[in-house]
């Protein structure tokens, strides 16, 4: 017979691999790939302070000091599990984003990764959410870690075609929060989920699709 637990009652997310299948008796082996998927979803749910690394081995079916053995402390467990994300999100940023065409093509490409790669790494993008609300050293290395890479990378591509004149000039903040917020409901799913009564289940495929035509519309500049 099998117990079946959940860090929090949430849906899984695309991506996450969180395993969540407890027998009774002996402790389970787990990967390290699936420990830090179940932490970062606990951080990402439950938020730093609330986290307990006890009540993540409970939920693994480990023993009570596993997580501890393997991964150090609860703030090196959190690094643990970014890190883990962050380079899988990377990494498949890199491959989605594969444009053919000019600099436009590559910026129209830049905005639908970055959506579509957040879409399969909700939990990333629920932890950068909570974890924006006020400025602290975790927030800033967040930061660091996350996102400056990247937007690094951007901007060379931004400046090029605000010089061409193809685009209205656009900072790397403004270009971050119109990617961000197109990404919205794939980070705030209950949120999204609000509007269902109204507008209909959300259907991932022509909603990227749609907010990427609004915004190269919106940033690229009419043909003289």
């Amino acid at each position: 017979m099998l117990m079946v637990t959940r860090i929090k009652n949430t849906k899984p997310t695309m991506g996450d691999d969180v395993a969540t299948v407890r027998p009774r008796g002996r402790p389970q082996i787990r990967t390290d790939g699936e420990i830090l998927a179940a932490a970062l979803e606990a951080f990402a749910s439950l938020g730093f302070e609330a986290t307990s690394i006890r009540n993540l081995n409970k939920d693994l079916g480990l023993s009570h000091e596993a997580v501890r053995q393997r991964f150090g402390s609860k703030d090196q467990l959190y690094w643990a599990a970014v890190d883990h994300a962050i380079a899988k999100f990377h990494e498949e940023l890199a491959t989605e984003a594969t444009a053919k065409g000019g600099d436009l093509e590559a910026l129209r490409e830049s905005f639908r990764a970055f959506i579509v790669t957040t879409r399969r790494h909700q939990n990333l993008g629920r932890l950068l959410v909570s974890e924006s609300l006020y400025r602290s050293e975790r927030m800033d290395e967040l930061f660091a870690r996350v996102l400056e890479p990247g937007l690094v990378r951007t901007k060379a591509l931004l400046d090029r075609l605000v010089e061409a004149g193809a685009i209205w000039p656009i900072s790397l903040r403004e270009y971050f929060f119109l990617a961000e917020g197109a990404a919205a409901p794939f980070a705030r799913v209950a949120l999204s989920e609000a509007f269902d009564p109204v507008v209909g289940p959300l259907d991932p495929e022509t909603y990227v699709a749609t907010v990427v035509d609004i915004l190269m519309r919106g940033i690229t500049r009419p043909a003289v």
